[in-house]
């Protein structure tokens, strides 16, 4: 909003960074168990398909709910929208573990899509309405960091608890709950100011539509190659020879610790770049050059550090997306910008299975990975090219 930034204490800022970490959990904290998932309920006509649909379905979700939640969040105030949202999530994440067949189960994921979506929408304004410039360019590069670190955890745990049963995963979804009391405490509603409230509205076609559909468009492409891994990576350790849900936990991790460590790189690697477009360059060549290293790996101790390396890069593209947008957009309409770019970031994760499937099933596994550095390579060229077109003299 247009007021002045309110002072947000160490337990409001612990309590964004776990709101921050709700989206990615839906689909780490059970990634591991989807093999187990699948095989029991192998005798349903198209399982392969729908049982990695259950690790994707919040994403339509999201994608949904995220631009009516940031309408509403620019009219109405962020943080009760944030808290009741955190609610709605953890009784619906964990309402999946009484799931008895493949139809229920995707019908809770979907409402969990919707409560995440407004969780992620409120947040990541909510940190831009608190911090600016260099400062929430950091926060949301530690943000980033540290919902990566607790994927890392969360992989783990997910396939140490899917080894139990594959329902075990969904009950992890309650320790959200700890978040309402901590956020009641310590978050404040940015305040709107009498001069923000009499300016006049921004209309629509004020907006900066081209500039908002190219971070849309970019955005989704690349999270339909980021979500390669866990839809994918636990079928294909299995496919080198490694069984068992732990083994595809350890091997998410490894991606998961490069996003946090590229999140952490983002911000010298821009202040030496300086312009948000050309940073996608070095993030899309280290991709490319993980999935190249996956695609080619016929052991875990080689894919794995693919995986490290295409995670930095994603880990670089996150913050700059968002920060990219942000900078490119006014604080009025910053609400329903932030949800239109998370539905499309999820809109991506959900494409993502129905494009690495069919290839998988008639080229395999590995073909997925090298199509992801096509995809990547195109939008590398793309900001290349960009970066090298002459400007115009000031």
């Amino acid at each position: 909003m247009n007021g002045p930034a309110p002072t947000v204490g160490t337990l409001g800022k612990t309590t964004l960074l776990f709101a921050a970490v709700l989206a990615p959990f839906q689909a780490a904290s059970i990634s591991p168990a989807i093999p187990e998932l699948l095989a029991h309920f192998a005798d349903h006509p198209n399982a392969a398909y729908l049982a990695r649909l259950v690790l994707v379905m919040p994403s339509i979700g999201i994608a949904i709910s995220a631009p009516l939640a940031g309408a509403v969040i620019d009219r109405f105030g962020r943080r009760r929208f944030l808290l009741g949202a955190i609610l709605a999530y953890a009784l619906l994440g964990a309402s999946g573990g009484f799931a008895n067949d493949l139809e229920v189960l995707l019908a809770t994921r979907l409402f969990l899509g919707f409560a995440a979506g407004g969780a992620m929408t409120a947040t990541v304004t909510l940190m831009g309405d608190y911090f600016d410039g260099p400062e929430r360019q950091k926060f949301l590069g530690q943000r980033t960091a540290f919902v990566n670190f607790s994927a890392i955890a969360i992989n783990i745990s997910g396939g140490l608890l899917a080894s139990i049963d594959w329902r075990v995963p969904f009950f992890f979804f309650l320790a959200a709950l700890v978040l309402v009391p901590m956020g009641t405490r310590s978050l404040p509603e940015p305040v709107v100011t009498a001069e923000a409230k009499a300016t006049p509205r921004l209309r629509f076609r004020e907006w900066p539509l081209v500039f908002i559909a190219l971070v849309y468009a970019m955005l989704f492409l690349v999270n339909i190659a980021f979500f390669f891994v866990p839809t994918q990576i636990p079928f294909y350790v299995r496919s080198l020879g490694y069984d068992g849900p732990q083994i595809g936990g350890f091997a998410l991790s490894a991606s998961s610790l490069g996003i946090a460590l590229g999140s952490l790189l983002y911000h010298p690697i821009r202040s030496r770049v300086r312009e948000a477009a050309s940073t996608f360059i070095p993030a899309a060549a280290l991709v490319v050059a993980g999935f190249g290293i996956v695609s080619f790996g016929d052991t875990l101790w080689v894919v794995m550090p693919g995986l490290l390396l295409a995670g930095l890069g994603f880990g670089v593209v996150n913050v700059n997306g968002i920060v990219w947008a942000m900078e490119g957009t006014p604080a009025p309409i910053r609400g329903r910008v932030v949800g239109g770019l998370t539905a499309s970031m999820m809109l991506g994760h959900f494409c993502s299975p129905l494009v690495s499937q069919p290839i998988a099933q008639a080229w395999g596994l590995s073909s997925v990975y090298l199509f992801g550095v096509g995809l990547l390579g195109v939008i590398g060229i793309g900001f290349t090219a960009n970066a090298l077109r002459p400007r115009a003299a000031d």
